[in-house]
């Protein structure tokens, strides 16, 4: 399934006259066998930093897989080809029906959605970063794989009520 449209993002780059070349689709959500995606984005970070590396450059790289497994609940969300941002009514039928969390950013139009419970475990993993725990031990378990992405959401994308309720 996918509809045009034209990304609000375009006008912050170089591709700013483009008009109905973007979509929202639901394309990127390739897997739906963990092991599959876990095999698939492995071997695309060996790839990322096996370039890196012949460039010269120092340290492990995370790749940013272009296709994810959605782990549910729910049908997959549409997302804009251009930016990634999920679709407002999608958003906000996750945040409402699924209880998404949404983390706001430094950014004011930009948010992050994650599954149910992310909050509370950053707040377990920072409590026992307080208490003492290595950060690496505290850490443990809390890691989202690469197979699971943070949804993102720009303001752009949305009226100003659906943003409203999205960040409230």
């Amino acid at each position: 399934m996918s509809e045009k449209q034209t990304c609000p993002r375009r006008q912050e780059g170089t591709q700013h006259n483009v008009v109905n070349e973007d979509e929202w689709s639901t394309r990127s959500w390739k897997f739906t066998d963990v092991e599959e995606a876990r095999k698939w984005n492995e071997e695309e970070t060996r790839k990322k930093n096996e370039e890196d590396a012949a460039k010269g450059y120092k340290g492990h790289t995370h790749c940013n897989p272009r296709y994810w497994l959605w782990p549910g609940p729910g049908s997959k969300p549409r997302l804009c080809s251009y930016c990634n941002c999920i679709h407002p009514e999608d958003a906000l039928r996750l945040k409402r029906e699924f209880k998404f969390e949404v983390e706001k950013t430094r950014k004011y139009y930009k948010v992050y959605m994650h599954l149910p419970g992310y909050g509370i475990g950053m707040v377990n993993v920072m409590a026992n970063m307080q208490a003492g725990v290595d950060p690496v031990e505290s850490l443990k378990g809390q890691e989202v794989e690469h197979i699971y992405p943070p949804l993102k959401a720009y303001s752009p994308h949305f009226t100003e009520d659906q943003w409203r309720e999205l960040i409230s």
